[in-house]
């Protein structure tokens, strides 16, 4: 009986013991199970990035193919583009080509009589340059009778006035400006002219008949220089100071194409 129930009290110490290492493995399984889990979410996440990478090197692959693509057709467009230049050039060159064996052409066939018409009028203007006056009105005066109907007439008229008047010639002057004011009455040189017939009569102390040409010439040339210029005159008009005589090139009168008057010493 003795023995029995020592044996009945072995199983259960032995059962007790056991329960406690039962119960550690209990909690040992549900940590793996815990880590388990946890690492399979690290896993999932990683695997999302994974993906999400994969995505995005796709994406830069489309990328990059759709630039490649672009760049390909804009060096395309260029080529065509420099090669319509260069047709375009080829053929602006061979029609300059033509052109300048036109203009030699041209230049070769210029009728002497344009070419004297102009050395002529140079003379005249070379002549009013170094003040020679006399030979300036003569070789004008030619130049109308010769070419009549020349581009420079006006001009030449013009100097003719402005070299009796340089020479106080100031009644032949006079003169000379209403020739050129009935021949060329809508001249842009007016101004210039009714001053200068102003003071030319200033010049001969006759202030009443300067007047007339000063008044007029600020009631139709009210904004020019020389409008200007008039009014400050008839505001001195006390004043007895004639007139200094004009030099060539200070007038601003259009001369012939390419010619510089030189300023009289």
């Amino acid at each position: 009986m003795k023995g029995a129930v020592l044996a009945l009290c072995a199983v259960f110490l032995f059962g007790y013991a056991h329960a406690g290492e039962i119960e550690d493995l209990k909690m040992q399984i549900d940590a793996i199970r815990k880590g388990a889990i946890q690492s399979n979410a690290s896993v999932a996440e990683a695997m999302s990035a994974i993906q999400q990478m994969q995505s995005d090197i796709e994406a830069l692959k489309a990328a990059v193919e759709r630039s490649e693509h672009l760049v390909q057709e804009q060096v395309k467009q260029v080529n065509l583009k420099v090669g319509d230049i260069e047709a375009r050039i080829s053929a602006l060159e061979e029609k300059l080509a033509v052109q300048t064996a036109q203009i030699t052409s041209a230049v070769a066939t210029v009728s002497p009589s344009v070419a004297a018409e102009a050395e002529m009028y140079q003379m005249g203007l070379n002549q009013v340059s170094n003040s020679k006056f006399l030979e300036a009105i003569a070789t004008f005066q030619k130049f109308l009778q010769k070419y009549p109907k020349s581009a420079y007439r006006e001009n030449a008229q013009y100097w003719i006035a402005e070299c009796y008047f340089a020479m106080r010639e100031y009644e032949r002057a006079i003169k000379e400006f209403q020739s050129f004011k009935e021949q060329f009455p809508k001249s842009e040189k007016m101004p210039q002219v009714l001053l200068k017939q102003g003071y030319a009569f200033v010049a001969l102390g006759m202030d009443s008949d300067a007047k007339v040409f000063f008044d007029d010439l600020l009631k139709k040339y009210p904004g020019s220089k020389e409008a200007a210029e008039a009014k400050a005159r008839l505001e001195n008009a006390n004043k007895t100071d004639q007139p200094k005589a004009p030099q060539a090139g200070k007038d601003e009168v259009p001369l012939a194409p390419g010619v510089q008057l030189q300023q009289r010493k």
